[in-house]
């Protein structure tokens, strides 16, 4: 190693760490591994199921008389991000009182399909993001009934689960068919009764978004 080559070498080790990596190299490297320049590391990571989210799902059930069929009816939102830092339990709460609030204030009878749809169209106000491009709206089907054997949901795309997406039920009809049924299984009881607006301040307070519920106020909404 001649004389210039030494020198070359001494001054590349005392370079600090990040001077001594071939910078070219290591944009190669990261361009290979995030796929910086064609797709954004958000896009490429799914990081949208990483949020929590919600989806508000109606659905009835009905046998027919001779017992041979049963009747379904699903009304099912879009997909709602939570607003950041809130819980799935306390976004529960939210919904429950945007529920009953909806059904005081228009007269309608309590768990059916309108308050449903309603309560959804006005979630966004509240600050949950609705997520566009996922099936939602009516269905109704009818199929074929064996008591021994658990009913099926409809054949619409809507009434899939969706990944990462917690589904919000609200059950008409006859609840024994609903238990009787492949969808009972993601069931749980997500309504609380009687969440006082007081409560739902708290909720926007404890993360920091008490101006969601203002806003709300200045619309004209509470």
């Amino acid at each position: 190693m001649g004389l210039f080559d030494k020198v070359k070498k001494n001054k590349k080790e005392d370079l600090p760490l990040v001077a001594r990596v071939d910078l070219a190299e290591l944009a190669k490297e990261r361009e290979k591994n995030a796929q910086l320049g064609d797709v954004s590391i958000l896009a490429k990571a799914d990081y949208t199921k990483r949020i929590p989210t919600i989806r508000l799902y109606y659905v009835a059930f009905g046998t027919f008389a001779d017992k041979t069929k049963v009747g379904q009816t699903y009304g099912i939102s879009s997909p709602f991000r939570l607003p950041n830092g809130m819980s799935v339990e306390d976004a529960c709460k939210v919904v429950s009182y945007l529920s009953d609030k909806i059904e005081t204030e228009n007269d309608l009878e309590p768990a059916c399909e309108k308050s449903v749809a309603m309560v959804s169209n006005i979630l966004s106000n509240y600050g949950f993001e609705r997520v566009e491009g996922k099936e939602k709206g009516h269905y109704h089907a009818v199929t074929r009934y064996y008591p021994l054997i658990k009913v099926k949901e409809g054949a619409f795309p809507a009434c899939n689960k969706i990944d990462g997406v917690v589904d919000l039920f609200t059950v008409g009809g006859d609840f024994k068919v609903f238990k009787n049924s492949e969808l009972y299984d993601r069931y749980f009881d997500w309504y609380t009764e009687d969440v006082s607006l007081e409560e739902v301040q708290e909720i926007y307070k404890k993360i920091n978004q008490e101006y969601l519920l203002t806003d709300a106020v200045v619309k004209g909404k509470e």
